[in-house]
């Protein structure tokens, strides 16, 4: 679990850096350190249970990586939010003002799109996909590390 709050750190830490770097990246080009971070965490978690106990079944190599792959989707989620909520509330303020102009060249009447479009990009809503998101990948993450390790890397476990 301590791995997991680390890597919730370094993640928030790589994103708020860039951020004040000067390098705006977009709400949904941050996945590849978010993935790299979920495989890590459900890699480290079934190492660990194996490391306390050498006869760990699935369940417990599953429990431990589901423990903290939603702790890291929770926190993520949370600190999405407060990221595009108070360090960068103009990131969904552009991106839908770049969707009302594509629509409103479509033929929308501008109010219309508006309404459409205001309220689905919020960082609320960003928050709950990336969540979402998150938990759905450490799920299957740490299923396939759960198999990995039950089947392969317990062999070489000294």
């Amino acid at each position: 679990m301590v791995a997991t709050l680390l890597f919730v750190l370094l993640a928030a830490g790589i994103r708020t850096g860039l951020h004040h770097a000067g390098y705006n990246i977009g709400p949904f080009e941050f996945w590849p350190v978010h993935l790299f971070f979920l495989v890590l965490i459900a890699y480290l978690s079934g190492y660990r249970q194996l490391r306390l106990d050498r006869t760990s079944g699935m369940g417990a190599l599953m429990r431990d990586g589901i423990r903290d792959t939603v702790l890291y989707a929770v926190l993520i989620g949370v600190l999405s939010w407060v990221f595009y909520t108070y360090m960068d509330p103009n990131e969904f303020a552009e991106r839908n003002a770049i969707i009302i102009d594509g629509l409103v060249n479509d033929g929308f009447s501008e109010a219309d799109a508006r309404q459409k479009v205001s309220g689905f990009y919020t960082p609320a809503n960003y928050a709950g996909i990336t969540f979402l998101a998150l938990l759905m990948t450490g799920a299957v993450n740490t299923l396939l590390f759960a198999v990995i390790h039950h089947r392969l890397l317990r062999r070489f476990m000294r």
